[in-house]
């Protein structure tokens, strides 16, 4: 256990673009996108400074196929993830970043902004045997 390690990284943040879905050589579904985080504060002078960092989140599988049909650019979205390295050369230059690969979304944005959005993603959303429930056992009601 001693070489373990904990690695969650927990983001509330709106879509800064509509996700990319694709789908690997291997047949695997993978959803990319921008989202931005930010907060305020007051500098020394009682100046009020708007900060947004920006995140880019990979989400692979069932939770793909969610994010890349209900989310759209602005939409709030609260990711739970692990921070994961990555580094590119562009113009001969080795650049470093991070990216989030998700593991959990939940969707905040009202119900309203894309019909037939589903209110969450629990695992049981997710599972393509899931039936929704048709309501007709109201008499198997413990009350």
């Amino acid at each position: 256990m001693a070489n373990r390690g904990y690695n969650k990284v927990v983001l509330v943040g709106n879509l800064g673009k509509d996700p990319e879905m694709r789908v690997t050589p291997a047949g695997h579904r993978v959803c990319s996108f921008s989202l931005a985080t930010g907060d305020n504060y007051k500098d020394q002078t009682g100046k009020l400074i708007e900060r947004t960092d920006w995140h880019t989140i990979t989400i692979w599988g069932n939770l793909a196929e969610t994010a890349s049909k209900y989310l759209k650019k602005g939409d709030k979205v609260l990711i739970e993830g692990s921070l994961r390295p990555r580094d590119y050369e562009k113009d001969g230059v080795k650049h470093y970043t991070y990216d989030i690969v998700a593991f959990n979304m939940l969707m905040l944005s009202p119900r309203g902004a894309h019909e037939n959005a589903p209110v969450n993603n629990g695992d049981d959303m997710l599972n393509e045997d899931y039936d929704e429930p048709s309501g007709d056992d109201e008499e198997d009601l413990p009350f």
